[in-house]
């Protein structure tokens, strides 16, 4: 598997997806040996890093917080991606989880997605 320590280290992707390193380091041994015991999550987690269109951690950690729900480690590594060198969007999310409670957020993400639809 070619992609993993360009893009992502095997101690950060185990703790995203919750199992540690040996286990890892166990199920790319068999991702590498085609082992028909691999869990199928994990043969398209590891089909997904290895693919040439993989390029960047965000990609990872949107695959990971998609199909590892358990994890939010992903979310918050993406959140802290995103927000380097981007002082309004630190201020926006700020705000947000300041004030998550007195939010209705359904609607804050509906106004969201229709803004990125250009509606």
């Amino acid at each position: 598997m070619k992609n993993i320590p360009n893009i992502v280290t095997i101690s950060e992707l185990s703790r995203l997806i919750g199992i540690s390193r040996p286990t890892l380091y166990k199920y790319v041994d068999e991702y590498d040996a085609n082992s028909e015991e691999l869990e199928e999550e994990f043969r398209k987690l590891f089909d997904f890093i290895d693919s040439e269109n993989t390029f960047n951690k965000i990609q990872i950690y949107d695959y990971i917080n998609k199909n590892f729900k358990s994890s939010t480690d992903a979310l918050i590594d993406k959140i802290k991606l995103a927000i380097v060198d981007n002082q309004e969007l630190t201020e926006t999310l700020n705000y947000i989880v300041d004030n998550h409670d007195k939010l209705d957020l359904k609607n804050l993400k509906t106004l969201i997605e229709k803004e990125v639809k250009g509606e």
